[in-house]
């Protein structure tokens, strides 16, 4: 009666340890962000999922991110190229924008926008590559908030179960959108520049900032709302499609991030993209250079602020300080090794290769 028993149980439990068909959409735009979404793809391939990554590549430089899901990179049409040139060309803006930067930013985020919907356009027209998809039957989708095309894809694809990737911590905007409460008082705005003990005056600023933040999400979220009602008019709006995600899974450790409220739907996942320590040594050159001095620091201002865009004047002041501190060892990640620039360091290791070459011996590392 036991065997019996144990069976039945085993067999009612069966169907809830299948493997599940996931979906990831992802352009390709910022190399944290495609690692990011990369690492949560190696993870699910862990657990025994079958992962399909989705890329439009605006930036065909990038890397696919992930060593173990299945790929589908889609190159853009012509069209597409030529406003990814733009959009490459406006970021550059970043170096010269004040931190309230939504004003002096619109002309980028109007020409991303214009991107993304015209590579949705092209993804979801195309119907032999939408038939390729059905075929695969998804449960579970993935994607991350600053391109709403995937909410319209998983909705014509039947994909009810999905997921909001965030490569960066939360903020106020994308939590309200969710259903969490807003703390304005003691939760400062990502570009803020400030901490949790604000005047009456930076409150004031965080709420005006909050303000405009929302501006941009709800347009960004609601830009594909017409395009995709004209195809399917059950379509809820991304607004929708957004709050009706599972999860929203940002980059985000609370014990380092500042107190808020949250809801149970909100799960951190800070640290995924970050590879466990490893015991084994560096190569002779890394070693050497890591211990030419008492310290090291490494200098990145992430993947979408170029050290190549950056004012003639700030590279300037920046290596006339790097030159200043003679006992530290300075690894700037930087992206032409052409550069003048790098001469003026000619005595710190390669700036452009450092980065790339660092991250490859840790790589191979792993591997062994």
């Amino acid at each position: 009666m036991r065997v019996l028993l144990i069976g039945a149980l085993f067999c009612a439990l069966l169907p809830y340890s299948q493997p599940l068909n996931v979906l990831i959409y992802q352009p390709t735009f910022g190399h944290s962000h495609v690692n990011f979404v990369g690492k949560v793809a190696d993870v699910l391939v862990d657990a025994g999922h079958h992962v399909v990554i989705v890329q439009t590549l605006l930036d065909p430089k990038l890397g696919p991110g992930t060593k173990k899901a299945e790929v589908i990179r889609l190159e853009l049409t012509e069209q597409g190229k030529e406003l990814a040139h733009v959009v490459g060309e406006t970021q550059k803006v970043r170096w010269i924008t004040p931190t309230f930067y939504f004003l002096s930013m619109r002309q980028m985020m109007v020409k991303f926008r214009a991107l993304s919907k015209q590579t949705c356009m092209d993804v979801y027209g195309n119907q032999t590559f939408m038939d390729q998809l059905r075929t695969y039957n998804f449960d579970i989708g993935f994607t991350q908030p600053f391109d709403a095309c995937a909410l319209g894809l998983f909705h014509a694809l039947g994909i009810d179960k999905y997921n909001i990737l965030l490569s960066t911590p939360l903020s106020n905007s994308f939590a309200s959108l969710a259903g969490a409460p807003v703390a304005l008082s003691y939760v400062p705005g990502m570009s803020l520049g400030t901490d949790e003990k604000m005047n009456f005056l930076e409150r004031t600023k965080n709420a005006v900032f909050y303000l405009f933040e929302q501006y941009a999400v709800r347009n960004m979220m609601t830009q594909l709302d017409d395009y995709f009602v004209s195809q399917d008019p059950t379509y809820p709006g991304g607004l929708a499609q957004y709050a009706g995600a599972c999860f929203l899974m940002p980059n985000s450790e609370p014990l380092f991030d500042f107190p808020r409220p949250t809801i149970h739907k909100i799960v951190n996942v800070g640290g995924i993209s970050v590879p466990p320590a490893s015991a084994k040594k560096l190569t002779k050159e890394w070693d050497e250079i890591l211990n030419r001095r008492e310290h090291t620091i490494l200098i990145s201002f992430g993947s979408l602020s170029k050290s190549i865009d950056m004012p003639e004047e700030f590279k300037v002041g920046l290596v006339e300080a790097l030159k200043s501190i003679p006992e530290t060892t300075f690894i700037w990640k930087y992206e032409d090794p052409s550069d003048e620039k790098k001469e003026d360091l000619k005595d710190q290791p390669k700036l452009v290769e450092a980065i790339k070459q660092l991250t490859e011996d840790v790589r191979k590392l792993k591997n062994e």
